[in-house]
């Protein structure tokens, strides 16, 4: 649940710089994050590089967070 609360926090300021209504014309770019990369959002020093390079690659429209996988609910 600390991690869903993380996540949730941070995604205004993701948002900010994902969703500024720069992306694609023909197409739209969502990324899927499963529960063990969700788990893994508690912590900046690997969420913050790991964000950088994939806004840096694509501009993302959707992002999607798996909650539960494998007996492991976030």
């Amino acid at each position: 649940m600390k991690t869903l609360a993380l996540v949730m926090a941070l995604l205004p300021s993701v948002a900010a710089s994902a969703f500024s209504g720069s992306g694609y014309k023909n197409f739209s770019v969502a990324v899927y994050a499963r529960a063990y990369e969700v788990q893994k959002m508690d912590s900046l020093q690997w969420l913050e590089p790991l964000w950088n390079d994939i806004s840096r690659q694509v501009k993302v429209d959707k992002i999607y967070l798996e909650t539960h996988r494998d007996r492991i609910l976030v």
